[in-house]
This record gives structure tokens, sequence and C-alpha cells, in this order.
């Protein structure tokens, strides 16, 4: 038996929406004590989000969204620094996902007093994080600013994996899962009124790959690969790969070893 537990809304970001008492963290917590049976484990955390966090103040703005709709969190990554807080504020998320499937209390994953440091994450619930797409996924050409967002989010999150056990960074360097900007010309005319809202959004085809790649990765992180951590780079449509182990497991989830190490 599987059940797959949905959470997430447009434009969300993970500063805002899912800090500890962000409306999004709330309702995933409140899915998963609603869903999650007495007895069944959750086999893992797989997280489909970040382009929020790169947009720039344009593209916030083209969605009608506003500063002052926000808490005092950053919404998204202007420069390096942000940048790091995306990857400080996933640690955290990450921490408190984990005390709740393993019944602590979350709020130990908060500082403490007087030091500004996370506490170290422990390995538990195995996570899986998706590279986002840089700005809105509205569209297929995003602005400069949130690829130049993106990268340095990117930077921060592989930085901080060193230390993140039970983590998996499923890149798209070698292999791109199919979205609505990679319809042919054919495929927007017959499908012309998803291609125009949902571009930058996985298409059903990539929602199909992306299936059958989360798959593969929850029977190897259910395997021997506990407390393994690393970047896994898929190849077309889930063969093949590369895996850079940063720490436990050689082998990645695809059964590729690994090309090079961190």
């Amino acid at each position: 038996l599987f059940r797959s537990i949905k959470a997430g809304g447009p434009s969300t970001t993970l500063a805002a929406d899912f800090a500890p008492s962000g409306e999004m963290y709330h309702q995933t917590v409140s899915a998963m004590e609603e869903h999650v049976l007495p007895g069944v484990s959750v086999s893992g955390f797989v997280w489909v989000q970040g382009e929020g966090d790169t947009r720039d103040s344009d593209e916030r703005d083209a969605m009608g969204v506003r500063a002052n709709e926000r808490v005092g969190a950053p919404p998204r990554a202007f420069n390096a620094v942000d940048a790091a807080a995306y990857a400080a504020n996933l640690q955290a998320l990450i921490c408190r996902l984990r005390a709740v499937t393993a019944k602590r209390d979350p709020d130990s994953c908060m500082p403490p007093a007087g030091h500004p440091s996370l506490p170290e994450l422990l390995p538990g619930t195995p996570f899986l994080m998706l590279e986002p797409w840089a700005g809105t996924s509205g569209t297929c050409t995003p602005s400069d600013t949130s690829r130049a967002n993106k990268a340095v989010l990117m930077q921060a999150v592989e930085k901080r994996l060193l230390n993140w056990p039970d983590f998996t960074l499923m890149t798209e360097d070698e292999a791109t899962l199919p979205r609505y900007c990679n319809y042919s010309e054919a495929e927007i005319s017959s499908d012309e009124g998803n291609y125009k809202v949902f571009q930058g959004h996985y298409s059903t085809e990539g929602q199909a790959v992306l299936g059958h790649l989360v798959s593969r990765w929850l029977e190897w992180a259910e395997g021997p690969a506990t407390g393994a951590a690393g970047i896994w780079s898929p190849g077309p449509a889930g063969a093949e790969g590369a895996w850079k182990p940063t720490r436990g497991k050689a082998t990645g989830p695809g059964g590729e070893s690994p090309g090079a190490i961190l």
C-alpha cells in the first residue's frame, strides 16, 4: 500500500510559507497527522520548490504578489547572503519534518538561545530535493536576475548538503525532465491552454518520468542507503546517470557509481 501526501500552493516561498509560522508548513504537518496511519512510517519527502525564492521583483509584481503580503523573512534570494539563508531555512524545515515523523518536538530544531547556528541535522526520513526552476514557472524565459539568484541558491544548498545525512539533490545537469517549455509546435497547438499557463511546470510526460525516478529513489533510500547523501543527475528518462556522494553510499539511486567525488 502506497499513499502520496501532497502539500503546496502557487508562488510559495520557503522563507515565508514553509517557516514554522507559515501556512504551508502547518498544512504539511496537518496532512501528515491526518493521513499517516498508526504503525505506518513515512518513506520519504520529495521537495519540488524554489523558484519562488529566486523570483525577481518585476516577476513578483507581474503575478500580483506584493512584498507587504509576506512575513519579514526574505521572500527570495537576492544575493549570496539570502541564498545561504535558503539553505539554512531548508535545513530547519528538514529537521522539523523529521522530528514530526520521529515523534520528537519540532521546536528542538530551533537554534539555542544566543547561538545563531542551527542544531546538527540528524539522520532520519530521507529527503529528495529537485533542482528548482528559476523565477516564475509561468514563463520559459526566466530573467537574468532569477537565473543568477538560482545559481547562488544551488551553490549554497550544495555546500550545506555535505553535512546533511539522508539527503539527495536531484539536478538536471545531464537530463531535463520534460516541461511544457519542451513542447513541439504540434503539442502546443493541441494543448495550448496548459502551455500558456504552465510553461515552466513539468508536463504530463515530465510528471510520469519524475514518478519513475522518485520510485527508484525511494527503493534506494529504503535499502542500504541509510545516512547516504549526494547529488544525483539522472540520464534521459531516468536511464543511467551520475552520482556524486557527499557521504555514505558510493552507489546512487539508479545503481550508478560516482562520476566524481565532491
